[in-house]
C-alpha cells in the first residue's frame, strides 16, 4: 500500500457494524442477549419474510426474517446491505463487551494498511480451547486456517472492490458443513488483501452446544476432505494426509488412520463430481427488500 494511501485511511472516521447470522428468532431480544453496542443487520432465517428498521440506543438496527438455508448465504446477506466502514461477522452465541466498536475502530487505526483483522473471542467457562492471539501478527498462507469468520471484521470496500463473498457450498446448513470461514479467509489472501490478527478480545461465545459439530465422523472427514478439495486442488490428498498427522484425536475416534484417510479421499472425489453443484430442495424467497 501506498504511503499517501494509509494516511488518508488514518484519517477516515471510521462506523462499525455487526453482520450477524441467526435462526429462528421471534422477535429482537437477541440484541439484549449478543449485548449489540453498534449498528447491526441481523440476518434471521426463517419464516415468514420480514422486513424491520428501527433504532436501539442511538444504533441503526436492520432485521430480516428469510426463508434461506445455509450461513454462508446469510453472510452474504448480510454483506450486500452493509453500509458501514467497518463489518464484524458474528453469529447469535457472541455476548460482545463493553467497548468493542470503539476497540475495532482503533485496531483499524493502528494497522491502516490492513484490509481485515481478525481478533480474540473467549469460550465461556473455558468449554471449548480456541486460539487466543498473543501479539499482533500478520496472517498468512501458513496460518490463516486457525480463525473463524466470527472473530473476522473487514474494510467493505476491500471486499466489494475485490468482489469477494462466502461459499454457499460450505457452513452450516450448506452441502458441506464446515469451512466457510477458511475458505473465505483463503480468498482473501488469493486476492491479496493484508489480513492480521490482533490480542483484543471482543467478545465471549457459549461452547455449550453446536449447530453442525457432532464429532469426527464420516460426515466430519468427508467435509473436511472437501474443503480441501475447494482449497487445494491436487494437492488436496496430501494435504489431507498431513491434517491426520498432525491431529491424532480425529483418526482415532474414526477408528483407524487409514479409515479416516479414506472418508477424506471420499469426500476429495464428491466435491470434484459434485461440489460445483448446489442442491437445493426448494426456492428460498427473500421478498422485496428496501
Amino acid at each position: 500500500m501506498k504511503a499517501s494511501d494509509r494516511e488518508m485511511r488514518k484519517k477516515e472516521k471510521l462506523r462499525v457494524e455487526l453482520l450477524i447470522a441467526t435462526m429462528h428468532q421471534k422477535d429482537d431480544s437477541i440484541l439484549n442477549r449478543m449485548h449489540v453496542q453498534s449498528d447491526a443487520i441481523v440476518i434471521n432465517q426463517c419464516e415468514p419474510f420480514a422486513w424491520r428498521e428501527f433504532k436501539r440506543d442511538s444504533y441503526r438496527i436492520r432485521f430480516l426474517s428469510c426463508g434461506e438455508r445455509g450461513v454462508g448465504l446469510s453472510r452474504n446477506t448480510a454483506l450486500m446491505r452493509a453500509e458501514r466502514d467497518i463489518c464484524l461477522f458474528s453469529d447469535d452465541d457472541l455476548i460482545y463487551r463493553d467497548g468493542y466498536e470503539e476497540k475495532i475502530i482503533q485496531a483499524f487505526e493502528d494497522f491502516p494498511e490492513a484490509d481485515v483483522l481478525v481478533f480474540n473471542i473467549q469460550s465461556i467457562d473455558n468449554k471449548k480451547s480456541r486460539y487466543q492471539i498473543q501479539k499482533p501478527m500478520r496472517i498468512r498462507w501458513f496460518n490463516f486456517a486457525r480463525y473463524g469468520a466470527a472473530r473476522t471484521a473487514i474494510r467493505r470496500t476491500s471486499i466489494l472492490q475485490h468482489h469477494l463473498s462466502f461459499s454457499l457450498l460450505f457452513g452450516g446448513g450448506a452441502q458441506y458443513s464446515c469451512g466457510e470461514d477458511t475458505l473465505f479467509l483463503h480468498d482473501c489472501l488469493k486476492a491479496g488483501l493484508r489480513i492480521y490478527a490482533v490480542p483484543i478480545t471482543l467478545a465471549d461465545v457459549d461452547d455449550s452446544t453446536s449447530s453442525w459439530f457432532r464429532g469426527y465422523d464420516e460426515k466430519f472427514l468427508m467435509d473436511r476432505g472437501a474443503l480441501y478439495r475447494a482449497m487445494y486442488h491436487r494437492m488436496a490428498f496430501l494435504q489431507s494426509l498431513l491434517y491426520l498427522l498432525r491431529h491424532k484425536k480425529v483418526w482415532k475416534e474414526a477408528d483407524s488412520f487409514i479409515g479416516a484417510l479414506r472418508m477424506m479421499k471420499k469426500g476429495i472425489r464428491d466435491y470434484t463430481i459434485h461440489g460445483g453443484n448446489l442442491e437445493k430442495k426448494e426456492e428460498a424467497y427473500c421478498g422485496s427488500i428496501p
